[in-house]
């Protein structure tokens, strides 16, 4: 292929490869934005020119084309990262709790977590529990979930304020309390979930999780962090 065969403006950027400023896509909380290559990237722009020309002419694909499946790439490259589900509890308040951030492994021996929580005063208010799904009359040896519970030791009628609604629902926000590791499931297992109860945040994340054997529809383990704050944690992720 000549080079009358690349349009004017191809043509001045071969002539002219200081003007060449290539972009990679950066995956950042589930989006991905342009960015420009690391300054190391660009200390070789005449040999960037050089092998694109000669790949132009190779497989005689535009260089419009180029660039358009390095952006494909890129989203599909950032599409990997494990989503941000938030959502406010109807518990609404000035509360503050006592701050906290832990990993926690659960397994058919251990399959059950509970704590007691402190505000930011030091008083006992809440109660944090993790519990196993398991079907009616089976062991520990056949949990298909996790449950995540958080209780007001002060106002029990609440009942667990994750939960937005007892019925079942496709509604991603009334399913954060269900670490649910089905395919399909309205939460994905690995996603980081949010929730706003009063003035703090509770946040975890699965982290990792086992089926045995392998094609079992029972879990054997899994594996969560949790946090608690009194900042918001998706503004703290956009500053980093």
């Amino acid at each position: 292929m000549s080079r009358r065969l690349l349009s004017p403006m191809v043509q001045s950027e071969l002539r002219d490869p200081q003007r060449l400023k290539p972009a990679f896509l950066l995956a950042i909380s589930g989006t991905a934005e342009a960015v420009r290559f690391p300054k190391r990237f660009l200390a070789f722009p005449k040999l960037f020119a050089l092998l694109l020309e000669l790949f132009v002419r190779c497989s005689k694909i535009s260089v419009q084309g180029v660039l358009v499946l390095g952006l494909v790439a890129g989203v599909a490259a950032g599409q990997d990262s494990p989503p941000t589900v938030y959502a406010e509890s109807f518990r609404k308040g000035p509360t503050h709790i006592t701050e906290d951030k832990f990993e926690l492994k659960l397994n058919s021996a251990n399959p059950s977590y509970k704590q007691r929580l402190r505000d930011a005063s030091g008083a006992e208010r809440y109660e944090l529990t993790i519990t196993p799904k398991i079907p009616e009359g089976e062991g520990n040896d056949k949990i298909t979930s996790w449950v995540v519970a958080f209780h007001d030791l002060r106002h029990g009628i609440y009942g667990n304020i994750l939960q937005f609604d007892q019925e079942l629902s496709e509604e991603p926000r009334d399913n954060l309390y269900w670490l649910n590791p089905l395919h399909g499931a309205p939460v994905p297992i690995l996603a980081r979930r949010i929730i706003k109860v009063e003035g703090f945040y509770v946040v975890f994340q699965v982290k990792g999780f086992r089926y045995n054997p392998p094609d079992s529809p029972y879990l054997d383990s899994m594996t969560v962090q949790l946090e608690l704050t009194n900042r918001d944690p998706r503004a703290e992720g956009e500053n980093k």
